[in-house]
């Protein structure tokens, strides 16, 4: 890549920031919750840009569209604990969509649509039962559609250990307040990713 590949792909990173930190406050917004904080938005943004170049060196553009559309995931659960449907449904649709991609074919568009639905099936009916047992809420129904929307991306083994990872991280923090999914699930993702677990999902 030259010098005007690369500042041309630095810039559309920068927009895409831009464009979904705007969408991600304008729902905070909506529902009259206080806006991101600049720390919160600007660490994000810092290590979602050098994510970024790196999966556009590597060729890895699958890779980026899902990181790209846990992006205000990552922000709202970080912040509020919130994963709004309209947000988790658009990476459960994203991750089908990339199925049509020419490096998009390992995993196939009925195998991801199979996969997230019946993963979607078994998380509802383990919530329904543990919310019917303990009358609280020990898994947020936001954490159903995203943990299915990932089966959408990646196949079920890897999503699984996607996951489990990110559930082993979130043992000890857990036992002092609730922990946010998202956050841990980006960073059991980026870990995959640099052990070559995620990196040769699409090639």
């Amino acid at each position: 890549m030259n010098l005007w590949t690369w500042g041309l792909t630095f810039a559309l990173l920068c927009l895409s920031i831009f464009l979904q930190l705007r969408q991600v406050n304008a729902f905070l917004h909506e529902h009259d919750a206080p806006p991101l904080p600049s720390r919160l938005s600007d660490i994000v943004s810092l290590l979602f840009l050098l994510l970024g170049m790196f999966l556009v060196y590597q060729g890895n553009f699958p890779a980026l569209i899902m990181f790209s559309a846990l992006l205000p995931l990552l922000w709202l659960d970080t912040w509020q604990h919130w994963l709004p449907l309209r947000f988790t449904n658009a990476f459960w649709f994203a991750g089908l969509l990339v199925r049509l991609l020419p490096d998009g074919q390992l995993l196939s568009l009925l195998q991801a649509l199979f996969n997230s639905t019946v993963m979607f099936c078994l998380m509802w009916a383990v919530w329904w039962s543990v919310k019917r047992l303990t009358r609280r809420e020990a898994l947020g129904r936001g954490d159903i559609h995203l943990i299915a929307g990932l089966f959408a991306w990646l196949p079920a083994t890897t999503a699984l250990w996607s996951c489990g990872f990110a559930f082993l991280m979130m043992l000890v923090p857990v036992a002092i307040k609730p922990q946010p999914l998202a956050p841990w699930l980006c960073l059991s993702l980026v870990a995959g990713l640099f052990s070559s677990d995620i990196t040769l999902l699409w090639t």
